[in-house]
C-alpha cells in the first residue's frame, strides 16, 4: 500500500519469503484525519513472509527522520529506524537467546487454537481485540545515535481463541529457530517532531483465510464448493 495526500512518499507491503512474491492487497482503502491511514485484506499463505517499509523520492519532507513501528495481532514486535538517508527496512524475524546462544524465528502464519470453553480463552503476547491485523505506525521525528546495542528481543507467545469466533482463523507465529550471529545494531535516542503531522501515517494489514475473503466478497467461489454442488445434484 501506498501512503496518500500531502503525506504519499511511504509504501508497505508483505512478502512471501519463498519466491518473494508480494501477497495481493484486497480492497484498499484510505482514511484522513489526525492519523491518515490507509488499510488493506490480504490472504495467509503457508510460507514464512516479511514485511517491507519503503521511502519513495516523492515524500516531500527531506529534513526528517522517521520511525516505524510494527504491531502484530496487537503485539509490539519491533521499532525499526528509518533514517533521512536511508529509503527501506524490514522485519522478517524475531529474535530470542539462550544458554548464550542467539536465535532467529522467521514469521509465518499458523492456524489458530481454539477452546470452547471461556476459562481456557487466553490472549498470551497478543491482544485478542487486534487478532488478525498486521500495523505498521510511522512517526516523524529526530534519531540520534547514542551506541552500540546488540539486537531487540521479541518472543511471540500462543494464544488460544474462542471457538465460536476462531472458526479458520489463523495467527502469526514464528518458524523452527535457527543459529544466528549476533547482530550488533545502532542504538539511538527518539526525539519526536513538534510539527503537527509528528503521527504521521498509518497501514494495517487485516490476513483472512481463503475462506474468509470468498465470504466478504473479495475472492472468486471455492472450486469444492462448486464440485460439492455439483456432485449433490448429479446424485
Amino acid at each position: 500500500m501506498l501512503s496518500q495526500g500531502n503525506r504519499k512518499g511511504f509504501e508497505i507491503f508483505i512478502q512471501s519469503e519463498e519466491g518473494e512474491n508480494r501477497l495481493k492487497e484486497y480492497k484498499v482503502q484510505h482514511a484522513k484525519g489526525k492519523f491518515p491511514t490507509s488499510q488493506c485484506f490480504v490472504e495467509v499463505i503457508p510460507a514464512p513472509f516479511s514485511i517491507h517499509a519503503i521511502k519513495h523520492d516523492d515524500l516531500n519532507i527531506t529534513e526528517s527522520d522517521w520511525r516505524c513501528v510494527y504491531h502484530i495481532d496487537g503485539q509490539y514486535i519491533a521499532e525499526y529506524a528509518l533514517l533521512r538517508e536511508s529509503d527501506s527496512n524490514c522485519v522478517d524475524e524475531i529474535y530470542e537467546e539462550e544458554d548464550g546462544e542467539l536465535y532467529g524465528r522467521n514469521l509465518q502464519f499458523i492456524p489458530a487454537k481454539t477452546t470452547d470453553e471461556p476459562k481456557n480463552i487466553h490472549a498470551g503476547s497478543k491482544n485478542l481485540d487486534h487478532i488478525g491485523n498486521i500495523q505498521i505506525t510511522i512517526f516523524r521525528g529526530v534519531y540520534k545515535e547514542v551506541s552500540v546495542d546488540l539486537y531487540d528481543e521479541s518472543k511471540i507467545e500462543t494464544c488460544t481463541l474462542d471457538e465460536k469466533q476462531g472458526k479458520m482463523a489463523y495467527t502469526v507465529g514464528a518458524t523452527e529457530r535457527h543459529l544466528v550471529e549476533v547482530p550488533e545494531v545502532p542504538s539511538f535516542t527518539w526525539t519526536p517532531s513538534k510539527a503537527k503531522n509528528v503521527n504521521f501515517y498509518r497501514f494495517i494489514f487485516k490476513y483472512r483465510t481463503h475462506v474468509e475473503l470468498v465470504k466478504l466478497g473479495l475472492k472468486g467461489k471455492i472450486l469444492l464448493k462448486h464440485y460439492f454442488l455439483f456432485v449433490t445434484w448429479t446424485n
